[in-house]
């Protein structure tokens, strides 16, 4: 429970796709330092040998774990994007709207009071209060309180890095998750609005209710 914690609220600001034992590494000592555990302090050599004991049994629990947390994030923003899709016409927001997204860059509208287009502003809502959130792996830390400039990477205090904010690789991964899903998460919608009323078939099984396998299959 205190890796998952360390995970949701620290580790993952930092680091969210583990690719080689180094990075594996990399990400395990900053867990620690998060963590902070008061055996493995010190230059001591009993604080090196707790520390080098505890990276041995939980290193490839943290890359498991780190796995997890980001799955968990694509689940939920795919419940969000389910809920965008079916709000505009079954289409999901352009690559550009999602660039857009990300660099805060949106024309003002002339006129007496300036402000950004109807649209514009509901996207930028949208991804401010709604997607953000998800992305940033700890929901619960994004009240409506933090829904100001600082949520963003581009707001945070550069030399208070520890203070809450929402890092440029979060809005990355956001953006290339659902990049990454942009064909199959509407065709598995599509389908399930078609035939949703089918019944799941769990297992396989031939005409005698036997349960196909490799051995049993007729299929050459």
């Amino acid at each position: 429970m205190l890796i998952k914690d360390g995970i949701k609220h620290g580790l993952w600001r930092r680091i969210k796709i583990i690719k080689n034992p180094d990075v594996r590494r990399q990400a395990s000592l900053i867990l620690l330092e998060i963590l902070n555990f008061k055996s493995m302090q010190g230059d001591s050599v009993e604080a090196a040998q707790a520390q080098d004991g505890w990276l041995v049994i939980y290193e490839k629990h943290v890359c498991r774990l780190l796995n997890g947390q980001r799955g968990c994030i694509q689940q939920h923003l795919k419940t969000l994007m389910k809920g965008w899709y079916h709000k505009y016409g079954n289409t999901m927001p352009s690559l550009d709207l999602l660039l857009a997204l990300t660099r805060h860059e949106f024309a003002i509208q002339p006129g007496d009071t300036p402000a950004l287009a109807p649209d514009n502003y509901d996207a930028l809502k949208w991804w401010i209060t709604k997607v953000l959130p998800i992305a940033a792996g700890n929901q619960c830390d994004w009240q409506a309180e933090h829904y100001l400039f600082m949520t963003v990477q581009k707001g945070h205090y550069h030399r208070e890095p520890n203070k809450l904010h929402v890092t440029d690789s979060t809005e990355a991964i956001a953006v290339w998750i659902i990049e990454n899903n942009y064909t199959s998460w509407p065709a598995q919608w599509a389908a399930k609005d078609e035939h949703g009323d089918l019944p799941i078939i769990r297992k396989a099984k031939n005409e005698d209710g036997e349960e196909v396998t490799m051995a049993n299959s007729s299929v050459s």
